[in-house]
């Protein structure tokens, strides 16, 4: 059964409860005011449309995740912040799928495509190459494929739910949630074709998959509305794509596309305030190195807001967006929301307003931790003695406290809901775990887990979900 609250008043509107057994209907959904269980076998009871818990026991039975009931007892309430669901989202560039593993164990638990086999009438085998993976507010993921392999030749996007957060359509008159259980347990997809483009996917956990405006697709970016913002590193179009569940109307359909004002494109996220940063780094010059900021809540167009690239406040009057002159690469944000870009062709990384060194050359991804500490992924070298294949620590007025070694050419870092920091690791397909604590507080790797011969994880962006802004879902769990 699924309860479904819908009138708290906090900043978060929406918390699920599941139960796996019980006296009332499997799939019933109810509204809570109380909780209360019987004291013999911890059975439901059912009044009406309604289940009733009353007493700190009653929530203490089960497990629960960014609830509780110590801030006012005998209550259940929305713990004052949130954490992300322990999953991260890995993208298997070579390989073409996305890997979801658990972040308290490693367990890899999914491994899915990120896109259909063909595109008809064409038979050649498609690989996506995907490489941005961004966690929305219900724990499911939006992948980003790098390759033009839509029908217009253009980049797509796919988006693939959260089975234990209920997410999944159960959708071919199999009972349950047919989809991946492990690392190579890959279903089959054969095209396009159908409802959300998504028809001939036997893994019921892929629920859109849709074709954007973008080549190079790169930039991957939620806002709090749940809604996806895609652009690319060549045809530079930004769209905003209707996010939400599989049965939310129009979710995955393109809702507006702004034409590119040659800025941004390659990566990156959206601010609390509702400003859309995205990097362009020197590596795809002719495009020139940028670091686009837009507000979102106007149109992309009309002339540069900060016309001398240096400046770090308010847009100009009458203007939407603003480009910084910086080799931006990675970005990511911290909680006072300052926003933190590696630069890839230097050692620095650029905080506005204010600048650190990591200590390596050719940065790549960066993450910020629950202390507000900044980790960068050091990027690919030359030989595997290089010192680059390393993590970089920072404090965040922008000290270096030392590198962490990790695998072989790191390109992406997230953060877990643990404050445990993740490495994707390209050449040797590895995801490394950091433990902060480790090594007088420098870090040190507590897990390895090997993603597979040929996975390529090339990674960018919220693989964790911790970077989404607010408001976000939470999730109790009651294993009756």
């Amino acid at each position: 059964m699924k309860i479904k609250f819908s009138h708290f008043t906090a900043h978060t509107s929406i918390a699920l409860l599941n139960f796996s057994k019980g006296n009332a209907h499997d799939d019933e959904n109810v509204s809570l005011r109380g909780w209360k269980n019987s004291k013999v076998g911890r059975s439901l009871s059912v009044q009406g449309s309604e289940v009733v818990y009353t007493t700190n026991s009653d929530f203490d039975f089960g497990s629960s995740v960014n609830v509780n009931h110590n801030d006012i007892q005998d209550q259940l309430q929305l713990d004052s912040s949130s954490n992300p669901f322990n999953f991260i989202w890995v993208a298997c560039s070579t390989r073409g799928t996305v890997i979801k593993v658990d972040t308290l164990s490693g367990t890899i638990l999914g491994e899915y495509r990120s896109s259909p086999r063909y595109h008809p009438p064409s038979t050649q085998v498609l690989n996506g190459n995907p490489s941005r993976t961004t966690m929305d507010p219900n724990g499911s993921v939006w992948v980003a494929n790098r390759n033009a392999i839509g029908p217009n030749n253009r980049g797509t996007i796919v988006h693939i739910s959260l089975n234990e957060n209920n997410q999944c359509e159960d959708c071919n008159g199999i009972p349950g949630i047919q989809t991946s259980t492990g690392l190579g347990d890959i279903k089959n997809w054969t095209n396009m074709t159908g409802n959300r483009g998504v028809s001939t996917a036997d893994d019921e956990c892929i629920v859109h998959y849709t074709e954007v405006n973008s080549t190079g697709t790169c930039h991957l970016s939620i806002d709090s509305n749940y809604d996806v913002w895609v652009s690319g590193s060549g045809i530079q179009t930004f769209d905003k794509v209707k996010g939400g569940r599989w049965d939310v109307q129009d979710s995955g359909k393109i809702l507006v596309s702004y034409p590119s004002v040659g800025k941004g494109g390659y990566g990156g996220l959206i601010d609390p305030n509702g400003f859309l940063w995205s990097s362009h780094p020197d590596a795809y010059a002719p495009y020139d190195i940028h670091l686009l900021r837009w507000d979102t809540s106007k149109p992309l167009n009309g002339t540069n807001g900060d016309p001398l690239g240096n400046s770090i406040g308010p847009l100009l009057p009458g203007t939407n967006w603003a480009s910084q002159n910086i080799d931006s690469y990675g970005l990511c944000i911290d909680s006072q929301g300052n926003v933190w870009s590696t630069t890839m062709e230097s050692d620095g990384i650029v905080k506005f307003a204010s600048n650190g060194t990591h200590g390596n050359h050719e940065a790549q991804g960066c993450a910020v931790g629950l202390n507000d500490d900044v980790w960068v992924a050091h990027g690919k070298a030359i030989t595997t003695s290089s010192p680059s294949y390393t993590v970089g620590h920072l404090l965040n007025n922008g000290t270096h406290l030392g590198n962490v070694r990790v695998g072989r050419g790191p390109t992406g870092v997230a953060v877990d809901g643990k404050g445990k920091v993740w490495s994707t690791n390209y050449d040797n397909s590895s995801l490394l775990r950091i433990d902060p604590s480790l090594n007088n507080g420098v870090g040190g790797v507590d897990l390895n887990v090997s993603l597979g011969s040929g996975c390529g994880p090339y990674n960018y962006g919220s693989m964790t979900g911790r970077d989404i802004p607010p408001p976000q879902f939470r999730i109790m769990d009651c294993n009756l």
